[in-house]
């Protein structure tokens, strides 16, 4: 029988509805209010038959659906913000008050732009986007159905930090991922353990690219730029709207973001965040991590893999890699690990993996909510 937390399914909106730090827990009545809207069973959307409810977010709605045409099984994700729009009797949503509408077009606007995105891609590591329309005064998009948990989630089920071996299956997966969205001028710009998704069997997969922009053009000053989206433990210092508008985003961004990924996956607790760090650093060296978990538990990590993810949790952008191949060189990563296409993310923790139903405690703090508004576009090329 599979774990409740391993069901199948595209996964929510990441971190919902886990609570943000230092708020009170999302109550039972709060997850169903959200899913009073949900469509019921038997609900056709063209080809497609919802059979049931995945998830329910603060911004969207996931279904298990049946796709008649291909004969398959396949995920369904509808924008529905709970806080802006309900249902009415005939499948559409209204918006709850006049001063909502702004909020809940652009919020629209961010989602259809989201599924055009991943609609550009074709690779094993990014979530599919098999079809995406607008109706009912919302939007879907239909995707396929994962198995398997977010790193977040595997984390906490760890009896110890995973070994080297493991996080190069999952490192090598991410970085195809990301150099596809560079070679397309694209960033992520919201990597978090909540963000990395591991397939019961099959590579990782990079979820959520609602924080993703094009990056074209001048770079645009943060202090004048609409409100992000980013998750606090892993953002780099060029990514907040306050930042100095000479500190340019690129590649190098995502890479301090995956460089904190690792770091608090082997500390088990979330980074020092990037603000905090610019005021006075007191992040704990990844080389003191490394240290200690050697020291605790046994487990070793080679040189190249700790300079490199060392280089790229540097708080200045000059610091880091400038690229994935970059990235890629300084860890001496020059193919891919044996058997990554048939990664089985469990059989390859060995006695690391507990299995147990434990809580998430830290390596991964949940991500904030996504304002409605466009976070800043971003130019991949360094500012001089």
């Amino acid at each position: 029988m599979m774990d409740p937390d391993t069901e199948a399914g595209l996964p929510l909106p990441p971190g919902d509805p886990q609570p943000m730090p230092g708020t009170p827990p999302l109550s039972s009545a709060s997850v169903a209010d959200r899913r009073a809207d949900a469509l019921p069973p038997g609900t056709r959307l063209g080809e497609f038959e919802v059979l049931s409810v995945l998830g329910a977010g603060g911004f969207g709605m996931v279904y298990r659906a049946f796709d008649h045409s291909l004969l398959r099984p396949v995920a369904i994700k509808e924008y529905l913000p709970a806080a802006l729009a309900h249902r009415t009797g005939d499948q559409s949503l209204w918006v709850r008050s006049s001063s909502d509408e702004p909020s809940f077009q652009a919020g629209l606007a961010s989602f259809v732009e989201e599924a055009r995105l991943l609609a550009q891609f074709d690779h094993p590591s990014l979530a599919k986007v098999f079809r995406f329309w607008e109706a009912h005064q919302t939007a879907y998009m239909v995707m396929p159905l994962y198995e398997g948990m977010t790193l977040k989630q595997a984390r906490a089920r760890m009896t110890a930090p995973p070994p080297e071996a493991w996080l190069r299956h999952v490192l090598w997966a991410v970085l195809g991922a990301l150099r596809e969205l560079h070679g397309a001028h694209i960033l992520h710009r919201d990597i978090s353990p909540d963000n990395i998704f591991l397939q019961d069997r099959g590579p990782p997969v990079l979820l959520d690219l609602g924080a993703a922009r094009k990056a074209m053009g001048r770079s645009i000053s943060s202090r004048h730029a609409p409100a992000t989206v980013l998750t606090a433990s892993y953002a780099p210092i060029e990514q907040y709207p306050r930042a100095d508008s000479d500190l340019a985003q690129g590649p190098w961004s995502d890479l301090y973001a995956l460089g904190a990924v690792v770091h608090g996956c082997l500390s088990n607790a979330s980074p020092l965040p990037a603000t905090r760090r610019a005021v006075r650093d007191r992040m704990v060296p990844f080389a003191q991590v490394v240290r200690t978990a050697r020291r605790e538990s046994g487990t070793h990590y080679s040189p190249a893999f700790v300079a490199a993810v060392s280089q790229a949790l540097a708080l200045r952008p000059e610091d880091r890699p400038e690229s994935i191949d970059e990235f890629l060189r300084a860890m001496e990563m020059t193919e891919a690990p044996e058997g990554a296409g048939l990664f089985e993310f469990r059989a390859a923790l060995g006695p690391v993996w507990s299995g147990s139903d434990a809580d998430p405690a830290g390596g991964g703090e949940a991500p904030q909510t996504p304002t409605p508004a466009a976070p800043p576009q971003a130019e991949i090329g360094r500012a001089h």
